[in-house]
């Protein structure tokens, strides 16, 4: 898996808050968090092509109860994290009370 996109939304548009396996470098935390999006892959979604992107997508609309279970989980990361990463404090102040979607990037199959 490349990529998995929390798609937060706005007052008049969605933010995309991306997080890449590789975000594993600013701490344990953003890679924990990367495996526990994993979970939520959706394994007998059909696949995308998204040319804008060079790759694959599914998305996974996620229930009240799922987003919430989100929330928890991103209120986990390290304090300075939640202070100065602004899609993740944007993610933490805007996805209470909503319902949220995950979409999942994958490199395009032949």
């Amino acid at each position: 898996m490349r990529t998995v996109r929390i798609d937060v939304p706005l007052k008049t548009t969605v933010l995309y808050f991306f997080i890449h396996p590789e975000d594993r470098r600013w701490g344990p935390w953003w890679g924990d968090f990367f495996e526990f999006l994993l979970t939520w892959m959706p394994l007998d979604a059909e696949w995308a092509r998204a040319s804008d992107q060079g790759a694959d997508l599914v998305r996974r609309e996620l229930s009240e109860d799922e987003t919430a279970l989100l929330v928890e989980n991103l209120r986990t990361a390290p304090e300075v994290d939640r202070l100065t990463h602004r899609s993740l404090r944007k993610a933490l102040e805007r996805l209470p009370g909503r319902r949220g979607s995950l979409v999942f990037f994958r490199e395009p199959l032949s």
